[in-house]
């Protein structure tokens, strides 16, 4: 599996991950959904909550070679700004409760509470990485970073919605002190 960590890459592999790294907000047809669905299903069984559900994946912000992707699991109904997500990160699954912090006129940042790997599921507030994703930590959020930029306020529902919530170049990450 690529961690992604090596800094000694050439310009080229440089500029072809760039590429890679291009995320669009898509509705998935139902087949592909199925898809998602199974592979979790597989993967992580009753462990995995909704996984296995191919209406769990039915709109997402993806990059270009399917590798990373975020999507909306929960939102708090009784304060909207807490919000779980979804990130899938080169094979391994998170869930990332995060908080939209609005500014005067938009949205500014999203400000981490916890990410938690699955399927070992821990509750309490921070980072929570399986042992050999340490390392990549920055990576990790750096990347997330960037979908949520794509992600906008609400991310994907309807077709069409995407024109509605375009991106946020300015949007921060926001981990503890740290500001991505």
């Amino acid at each position: 599996m690529d961690t992604l960590s090596n800094r000694d890459d050439t310009m080229e592999q440089k500029t072809e991950r760039r590429k890679q790294m291009v995320f669009k907000n898509v509705i998935l047809e139902k087949e592909e959904a199925v898809k998602w669905a199974e592979y979790f299903d597989e993967k992580y069984g009753d462990h995995g909550g909704a996984t296995g559900d191919y209406r769990t994946w039915g709109g997402m912000t993806v990059n270009k070679d399917k590798s990373m992707f975020i999507r909306k699991k929960w939102v708090n109904h009784e304060d909207p700004n807490e919000i779980e997500l979804y990130y899938f990160w080169h094979g391994y699954l998170f869930s990332v409760d995060v908080r939209q912090v609005w500014g005067d006129d938009d949205l500014e940042a999203w400000e981490f509470s916890r990410l938690m790997s699955y399927p070992r599921f821990n509750y309490s507030s921070g980072i929570h990485l399986p042992e050999e994703l340490i390392k990549d930590k920055e990576q990790i959020l750096q990347d997330f970073k960037t979908a949520m930029v794509t992600y906008g306020r609400k991310g994907i529902g309807i077709s069409g919605y995407e024109k509605l919530d375009p991106p946020l170049p300015h949007i921060q990450i926001r981990v503890g002190d740290k500001v991505y």
